[in-house]
């Protein structure tokens, strides 16, 4: 999957919630398409994405469904939301970074910056 970004946070947040969260493998590789360069230069191609994703701390996040989002809170060329998702009985709670891309073929739209899962110490 090419390079992908998205116009707003709002609409970046839409897409991963349709096409990324609860979609397993599929979603990881959405992931990566929409990954600012800062993060892909951090985690690299495809195959290390589905490495760093795919363990237990993301399985909540990338195996269940729905995934509740709060609206994004933009701070000029960053965003976040908090989603959360019920997994096993437990509601898992994740914060997603967005950014405004600086360069590349991304230029002026926004990606991923990344995702944590809260109250997990790495």
């Amino acid at each position: 999957m090419p390079e992908a970004a998205a116009d707003s946070p709002e609409q970046l947040l839409e897409t991963l919630l349709r096409l990324a969260f609860g979609q397993g493998a599929a979603g990881v590789a959405t992931l990566h398409a929409y990954a600012s360069p800062k993060l892909r230069s951090k985690l690299g191609d495809l195959s290390v994405f589905e490495r760093a994703f795919g363990n237990e701390l993301y399985a909540p996040l990338l195996s269940s469904q729905p995934v509740q989002a709060d609206p994004p809170l933009i701070i000029g060329d960053s965003a976040r939301s908090e989603l959360r998702v019920k997994h096993t009985g437990e509601t898992a709670v994740y914060q997603l970074g967005m950014v405004r891309a600086k360069g590349g073929p991304q230029a002026g739209r926004w990606c991923v910056s990344g995702v944590f899962r809260e109250g997990v110490d790495l």
